[in-house]
């Protein structure tokens, strides 16, 4: 079944794997996030972490408000990427790859691979068939 982990704040790691079901996690702070799921989508909102790695087929991954001190991975098949992430783009590193559609940072297309900066944060984002949606809130 779908997991939804809400207000939680942990030391360590928080990890959730389900099959064919939602993943939401929000208003949450954790030094390590891993969400992986199948044929169903990820939400993770208002989220602190040091490092989140979320990983899915078939399914979406959104990043909403959410602080990622280090490094953000996001893994998918068949859905779309979209995060806003805090700070400035000059604060991250970004890696970003799509084939069947585009990567977009601040609403502007920049093709099916981009890579940007040399930031202290990283943001390594991955999916086919779908588009990427990359914003910042600082």
């Amino acid at each position: 079944g779908s997991i939804k982990v809400e207000n939680v704040s942990v030391d360590d790691r928080i990890r959730l794997d389900t099959s064919n079901s939602s993943i939401s996690v929000r208003q949450t702070c954790c030094r390590r996030l891993e969400a992986d799921s199948s044929n169903s989508g990820i939400t993770v909102e208002q989220v602190s972490a040091l490092e989140a790695t979320l990983d899915t087929s078939n399914g979406g991954i959104k990043v909403k408000r959410s602080e990622i001190g280090e490094m953000l991975n996001a893994d998918t098949s068949n859905g779309g990427i979209e995060v806003e992430l805090s700070g400035s783009e000059s604060e991250y590193r970004i890696i970003a790859d799509t084939s069947n559609a585009k990567v977009y940072v601040n609403g502007r297309s920049m093709g099916s691979s981009y890579t940007s900066g040399y930031g202290r944060r990283n943001a390594r984002l991955d999916t086919s068939n779908g588009r990427i949606s990359i914003g910042f809130t600082g």
